[in-house]
């Protein structure tokens, strides 16, 4: 009997007004966000004049129009709480509710990370996000040029007061980490609102010390009639100079050898960061070039060290 008079007076109300004026009964905005310490304004549309907020937060101001009420509550506890539009003081069954939660921007966001890092080997990212709140709505991103390399976003049960949190992030450094921008951000996801704070960039180089491959430097350069040209290169970060020399003969690269200059050569690959060496033999065979047009490449021998440099 109760459940049919409460839709009756909910008619009545409606049919007060035309009907191209009737008004819905309904929170505006049932999920707000406020920072901690802010106000911020409950609304909801009714057809009532009495209709009224209960409220557990403290009331800073009360609105009123012809279809609508409002008022104005201080958000300064952590608690999410839950307040209600009622109809009418007469009917405590029809009521809307509003969920407030209070939040805070982090005070800081940091990335500590090395900016010069050995390609081929782990480096570390750490994230720290200070005093920021609340934390089931966070997500720390990692950056890379601009691109997200990591997302953690942390969820779980409401915490009731501001927190300082981090995130570690493990990767191999490679040569396209070179001059690239990384960071951190920290996004509070506020209902359909993002709000973003992002750390201060840091600009990483990376490096190599030579290295030495058959692709770049065969350890059997073979010169013929129309091969007159070789050469012996080194990987490197920068790269790395390469001078060969033998018979009182110092070539850069190798690319000044002749017919007349075979035989054996000691090459040194060298960046700010190391050297590398290699042995290497330069033959000639006069069938390179001819019309049967083969290339003939022989391992002889690889060898990387560097105190043969000295000995020669």
């Amino acid at each position: 009997m109760s459940r049919i008079l409460l839709t009756l007076y909910t008619v009545i109300l409606l049919h007060q007004a035309r009907s191209d004026d009737a008004v819905e009964f309904k929170a505006i905005n049932s999920e707000l966000f406020a920072l901690f310490g802010d106000s911020v304004w409950l609304n909801c549309s009714t057809p009532n004049p009495k209709t009224y907020f209960e409220s557990r937060l403290f009331t800073k101001d009360n609105a009123k129009g012809s279809n609508w009420v409002a008022r104005e509550v201080v958000v300064d506890d952590w608690e999410i709480s839950t307040m209600y539009c009622y109809l009418s003081p007469d009917i405590d069954d029809i009521k809307r509710p509003i969920t407030v939660m209070a939040y805070a921007l982090p005070s800081n966001v940091t990335i500590d990370m090395q900016p010069l890092l050995k390609e081929g080997e782990e480096s570390t990212i750490t994230c720290t996000v200070h005093d920021v709140a609340p934390q089931e709505l966070l997500t720390i991103n990692i950056t890379r040029g601009g691109d997200v390399i990591d997302s953690k976003s942390y969820g779980g049960p409401h915490v009731l007061q501001r927190r300082t949190v981090g995130r570690v992030y493990t990767f191999t450094a490679s040569r396209g980490d070179n001059n690239m921008n990384f960071s951190c951000e920290a996004i509070l996801q506020l209902g359909r609102e993002q709000k973003r704070t992002k750390s201060p960039d840091i600009t990483v180089q990376t490096y190599a010390p030579p290295e030495f491959s058959e692709r770049l430097c065969p350890s059997t350069l073979l010169l013929g009639k129309e091969k007159k040209q070789v050469s012996c290169l080194a990987d490197g970060n920068p790269p790395p100079t390469v001078e060969c020399k033998a018979f009182g003969r110092h070539i850069k690269n190798m690319e000044a050898v002749t017919g007349n200059m075979t035989g054996n050569y000691t090459c040194l690959a060298t960046n700010q960061y190391g050297n590398a060496a290699k042995f290497v033999t330069v033959e000639y065979d006069g069938n390179i070039g001819s019309k049967v047009g083969a290339e003939v490449i022989v391992v002889l021998l690889t060898a990387i060290i560097t105190s043969v440099w000295d000995v020669l």
